[in-house]
């Protein structure tokens, strides 16, 4: 593609079970006309304009098509009943043809300045360190250089569900993502055998950003309130 130089993959095939909404949680509305996802496309579209946006959809896919920008391209995941985000994110690395990737999982409201932090020549993933993310997310311990060395519940400095990937990782993660003995993963189990596979994931803390994953109906109000005072 003529300038792509990043995908970016939002996931969102998920069943919303614990909102019992069951449809996609990427359509709740944040107020001012803005949707979940549609907020993640504008705030990824001014840090990183020659972007590839890839969303890969399952309950519910006609009606997260309809409300996405045309230049989107948008996958289904017809699996997703049967499968894990890992199936999705596999999904999404088949459709990619460029050397950087972004990953942001599709449930995420977080504050626009979010991606500066990023270092684009180093695959690196983003932790929460100001305890926004809910204490039932996933954790991550890094080694002494500053780079993941394992991801697992109950531990401090949560994963923002925000991976950028290049160079040798995209391949090893690839290799695991593809792997269909993984369809029932979560993200953060690809990054532990993408890891014990020899990749290196900088851990980046931004600094001053807030962020919420959408999960039960309480955090939608937190979700808008992060919307409003960040336009």
């Amino acid at each position: 593609m003529l300038g792509i130089d990043t995908s970016v993959i939002i996931p969102c095939a998920g069943l919303g079970r614990r909102m019992k909404c069951f449809g996609s949680k990427s359509l709740l509305d944040l107020g001012n006309g803005q949707n979940i996802i549609n907020r993640q496309i504008n705030i990824v579209r001014k840090m990183l304009p020659f972007v590839d946006i890839i969303v890969i959809t399952g309950p519910e896919s006609a009606k997260v098509e309809a409300a996405l920008p045309k230049s989107v391209r948008v996958i289904e995941n017809c699996e997703y009943a049967t499968t894990n985000v890992a199936r999705s994110i596999a999904i999404g690395l088949k459709a990619s043809v460029t050397e950087k990737v972004l990953i942001v999982y599709g449930d995420l409201v977080f504050s626009s300045n979010i991606f500066q932090y990023l270092n684009r020549n180093t695959s690196c993933i983003l932790i929460d360190d100001n305890n926004y993310m809910k204490d039932g997310e996933v954790g991550i311990i890094l080694d002494e250089h500053g780079n993941l060395s394992r991801m697992a519940y109950g531990l401090p400095n949560k994963w923002m569900q925000i991976l950028w990937i290049t160079g040798k990782e995209i391949d090893i993660l690839k290799s695991v993502a593809y792997n269909r003995d993984y369809d029932k993963h979560f993200g953060f189990e690809l990054l532990n055998l993408a890891v014990d596979n020899g990749a290196k994931l900088k851990g980046i803390f931004p600094q001053g950003c807030k962020i919420i994953d959408v999960d039960t109906s309480g955090d939608i109000a937190i979700a808008q309130r992060i919307a409003q005072y960040d336009k």
